[in-house]
């Protein structure tokens, strides 16, 4: 699923890829999962991650948000992830203009993207409910 949504992207626009989901602007109530979810959830995350870790390309935080949202969806997980971006000076990289980021949460737990998220804006929110 890595090297699909890498692909995906490269091929396809972020618009095309989101288009089935809820866009929203700002910051919302996490949607009710049960803690099981959760667990699963995280237990995905760190399964997506592993698995980035070892293709031959770079999966950064966005291919993966975008496949684990597909694994959760799949799963019947409702969940969302926040599309967020800051100055490269606020983030230690001053020779870059703007850095964004991608996380996604589920049930208020960021199961992934969690490192250094707190340094950028959310722009967006892409949500998706499966009740």
């Amino acid at each position: 699923l890595l090297g699909w949504m890498r692909l995906t992207l490269r091929i396809r626009s972020f618009s095309y890829v989101t288009r089935k989901l809820n866009q929203c602007r700002g910051v919302a109530e996490p949607q009710y999962v049960t803690a099981g979810q959760v667990v699963r959830a995280q237990a995905l995350s760190k399964m997506v991650a592993r698995a980035a870790r070892h293709t031959p390309w770079k999966s950064l935080c966005l291919v993966q948000v975008l496949v684990n949202q597909v694994l959760l969806a799949r799963a019947g997980i409702a969940g969302q992830f926040y599309l967020g971006a800051s100055t490269g000076a606020n983030i230690d990289q001053p020779d870059k203009a703007l850095v964004a980021h991608v996380w996604l949460e589920c049930g208020g737990e960021i199961v992934s993207g969690k490192i250094g998220h707190q340094q950028y804006a959310a722009l967006a929110r892409y949500s998706w409910s499966c009740c």
